[in-house]
């Protein structure tokens, strides 16, 4: 993982906790990113999160809408790895 990863994939757990927002669909997606790596799915099609997983959690924590999460999952080989 990238430096900026690092530090996207801490901050989109310390942004909602900071802000005090509770949303299921963080929750949702905090437990996917916790059982994706060990999933037989995402490991046999080789899916990693991107960037953009991370920065959506955090976009919508602040109730900024991108549309960020629909390429949060992508396959290993189309990023360049």
């Amino acid at each position: 993982m990238t430096a900026t990863g690092t530090v996207l994939k801490r901050s989109c757990t310390d942004v909602p906790n900071r802000l005090g927002i509770k949303s299921r669909q963080l929750e949702i997606a905090m437990k996917l990113e916790e059982i994706a790596p060990r999933d037989e799915h995402f490991i046999s099609h080789k899916l990693y999160p991107s960037v953009d997983f991370h920065s959506g959690i955090i976009y919508k924590a602040l109730a900024i809408n991108t549309g960020a999460t629909q390429h949060a999952y992508v396959p290993i080989d189309r990023r360049g790895r």
